[in-house]
């Protein structure tokens, strides 16, 4: 499955980095084997982050954020 499939089969990214950032990272986040791990994301406004997480099989993410975000899905605390 192709990055691009990916990301269009399990989330919607709503955030202001573009496709190219939202690539690098996402290709950076493969490399660390998150399926089922917690994972702690620091300083996300909105959870674009967070979703590129939960879709490689991370078990949790929590967000430290100064100002309340919008996360609606069950594995994301904030």
């Amino acid at each position: 499955m192709t990055i691009w499939n990916s990301i269009l089969k399990n989330i919607i990214l709503v955030q202001d980095y573009g496709w190219v950032d939202t690539a690098r990272l996402y290709t950076g986040l493969e490399k660390m084997d998150l399926a089922g791990k917690r994972v702690l994301v620091v300083g996300s406004m909105s959870p674009w982050v967070e979703e590129l997480i939960l879709s490689l099989d991370a078990a949790h993410v929590a967000t430290l954020e100064y100002r309340p975000i919008k996360a609606y899905h069950p594995k994301v605390c904030k």
